[in-house]
């Protein structure tokens, strides 16, 4: 999955008119769980603000997420969030040929039956059954 969403992040990304990497971010309390686990610490410099704005809308909507920085996401490629991942927006869907397009649903179904038997062990574990790692 990392490796077709890598070629379309390097050619998409950098002139999206609709970023998806923005606030409310995609990032979990359990993706941040499994990346300090194995040591990765947030990049990011302060908390989101609190308040609303003249609309309504909490004051953070829409800004870059936390976990963003000049090179990309901070987090570790190999534990990027589940709903960063698994998120195919329409430019990278426009330019997916049939048999790719098919490749990466199968990929995100695929990760989606992983992530759920993750967060099942998580709530096991939190309920004492188990430990985590």
């Amino acid at each position: 999955m990392r490796r077709e969403f890598d070629i379309l992040t390097v050619e998409l990304c950098p002139e999206c008119e609709e970023p998806c990497c923005r606030e409310p971010s995609r990032v979990g309390p359990v993706d941040l769980l499994l990346a300090e686990a194995v040591g990765w610490r947030s990049q990011a410099a302060q908390p989101l603000p609190d308040g609303l704005d003249e609309d309504g809308i909490p004051a953070h909507v829409g800004a870059p997420c936390r976990h963003l920085a000049t090179g990309g996401c901070t987090m570790p490629a190999d534990l990027r969030p589940y709903g960063c991942t698994a998120y195919v927006c329409r430019p990278m869907l426009r330019k997916l040929d049939r048999v790719r397009g098919a490749r990466v649903r199968r990929l995100v179904r695929q990760m989606g039956e992983a992530h759920e038997a993750v967060l099942a062990r998580v709530r096991r574990q939190q309920r004492g059954d188990q430990p985590l790692i």
